[in-house]
Order: C-alpha cells, then sequence, then structure tokens
C-alpha cells in the first residue's frame, strides 16, 4: 500500500512538473512573440467588444477593418487586449467600441470576470494581462484551477504547438447562423443580464473605470475613438430597465466621443437571434449596409 501510494505522489509530481514546465513555456512564448496579436497592415479600423460586435461585424464585407470582439469579453479584458493589439499594429487609425446597456450590469461582469464562467473566459486573456492583474484572476478561479488551466492550454498552449488562431484576437464567427427572434428566449436574456434574486442589478464600477481606460488608451495614442451600439430587437429593447437605458445616455454624454445608435434600426425578426440581443447572418449583412452608409 505505501508502494502505492509513493507512485501515486511521484506521478502526480511528475505531472504538476509537466504542466509547470507547459505553463512557464507557454508564458515566456505569449510575453515574447508578437505575432500573436500582429494583424494585416491593411487593417486601419478595430471593432471591439463582446458578443454583440464579434456577432454582429462580418468585417469581409468591411475594406480594411478587422473584428477582435470575442463573447463574454468585459471592458477589462477588452483594455488589455486593445494595448497588445494597438502597439503591435502601428497603421490602426480607429477603433469602433461596442456599448451597450448590458455593459453596465454588475451581474454580468461578475458572471463572465469572477463568477460562473470566469474559468471558461479569462484563460484566452491570462497572458495579455500584468502580472498584478494575472494573480487577480488566479484568486477569481482558485476553485475551478482544473478547469482555468486546461481552458489555459487550449487557448495558449494548444495554438502555439499547432499554429493555429489565438482565441484572445476574436473575430466574426465563420459559420453563419439562420434564426428569428424568440419571446421566450428574449426574457431569458434580460433576466440574466438585468435581474439578481428578482431585483435590478446594480450597476458594474469596474466596467466603468475600464471604459475610461480605453478611451484614455486611444486618445494617448491618437486613435480615433468611437462607441457603437448594435441592433435589438423592439421585445428586447422595451423589456431594458429604464435605470439601465438612462445610464447608457449618461455614460455616453459623458465620454464626449463619437456614438453611433444602431440599436433601434428597423429589422425583420429573421434578423435576430432568439435572445433578440444579437443578429443572424441575414441581420449581419444589412447591418454592414448601414455602416458603409456612414463609413463608405
Amino acid at each position: 500500500m505505501k508502494k502505492f501510494i509513493k507512485r501515486l505522489v511521484s506521478f502526480a509530481g511528475l505531472l504538476g512538473m509537466y504542466f509547470l514546465i507547459i505553463a512557464v513555456c507557454t508564458s515566456v512564448y505569449a510575453c515574447y512573440n508578437s505575432s500573436i496579436y500582429r494583424l494585416d497592415p491593411s487593417v486601419k479600423t478595430l471593432f471591439a467588444g463582446d458578443s454583440h460586435i464579434e456577432q454582429a461585424i462580418d468585417d469581409r464585407l468591411l475594406p480594411n477593418c478587422k473584428n477582435i470582439g470575442r463573447s463574454a469579453e468585459t471592458y477589462l479584458f477588452t483594455f488589455y487586449k486593445l494595448k497588445k493589439i494597438l502597439s503591435r499594429n502601428p497603421g490602426i487609425s480607429a477603433v469602433n467600441l461596442g456599448i451597450g446597456c448590458h455593459n453596465f450590469s454588475a451581474k454580468v461582469n461578475h458572471e463572465f470576470t469572477d463568477g460562473r464562467y470566469a474559468a471558461t473566459i479569462s484563460p484566452a486573456y491570462f497572458y495579455a494581462l500584468p502580472a498584478a492583474q494575472q494573480l487577480d484572476v488566479l484568486k477569481w478561479n482558485v476553485a475551478e484551477l482544473p478547469l482555468f488551466f486546461r481552458n489555459i492550454l487550449k487557448s495558449w498552449a494548444m495554438p502555439a504547438i499547432t499554429g493555429g488562431k489565438f482565441p484572445i484576437v476574436g473575430g466574426y464567427p465563420t459559420k453563419a447562423i439562420a434564426t428569428r427572434v424568440s419571446e421566450k428566449e428574449v426574457g431569458k436574456r434580460i433576466a440574466f443580464q438585468y435581474f439578481n434574486s428578482g431585483k435590478i442589478s446594480r450597476f458594474s464600477t469596474a466596467d466603468l473605470q475600464y471604459l475610461d481606460s480605453i478611451i484614455f488608451l486611444c486618445r494617448s495614442r491618437n486613435i480615433k475613438l468611437s462607441l457603437l451600439s448594435t441592433p435589438v430587437h423592439p421585445s428586447y429593447h422595451s423589456k431594458v430597465p429604464n435605470a439601465y437605458q438612462s445610464k447608457l445616455k449618461t455614460v455616453i454624454m459623458k465620454c464626449r466621443i463619437a456614438y453611433t445608435d444602431f440599436s433601434t434600426l428597423a429589422l425583420t425578426d429573421d434578423c435576430y437571434l432568439p435572445d433578440g440581443d444579437h443578429l443572424s447572418a441575414k441581420g449581419v449583412k444589412l447591418l454592414a449596409y448601414e455602416i458603409k452608409k456612414i463609413n463608405p
């Protein structure tokens, strides 16, 4: 029995050492390989943000543009990602940042940053973060370390080994989705974003702070920053709490930068995914047409 336990401990130690070596090598690779964040030299404009940008902007339809949006990306992660990408792509002159009422929900921020989805989302950004922020992320995920480290390997080690795409870069999903809005799914989406135990969620101070950081970052690099709200279905729009609609207006006025509001763009039901908060393939094409009219 003692021999078995010793062998088990030795095996666990070797396995731990193996993962440590991979983690260290991956860290060095991620820190010094600038090609991870390097974009095509023709790219002049970025579209950044969470799934609302990721699933709404098909950059194949917009010349000299690149969609770097990624699902569930809070402004904390957008800020550090932008720092990396802008520093390695001096040809970029403009950033369109997605903004919506949901971006200021403390519940959404918690779920994606240090809550139940953190171990799935945060690993993709881990090596883009400064050391102090990495320690915070580790603390937030201490209860889910096996899942966290598995996703670290998936997000960084595997692309480095196979030469594949690093998830942190984001982008429009290649798989087109044809569907239509569902009132049931709209209700579920509203409940997830704006309500906590039946009460309206408080506002997220972290997202407000990192929005300011993004604005300062772009100004310091002489990058033209604009805010962009993507279309949402009228049923979804009508259910967003008034407090959040007012908060969005206040934040935009305070920012004093260009803002394009497509949230009430007239589209048919089949232009949305079931939640009414994201666009279908048809909606994406129509939005690209509207964007071109403003920025030909």
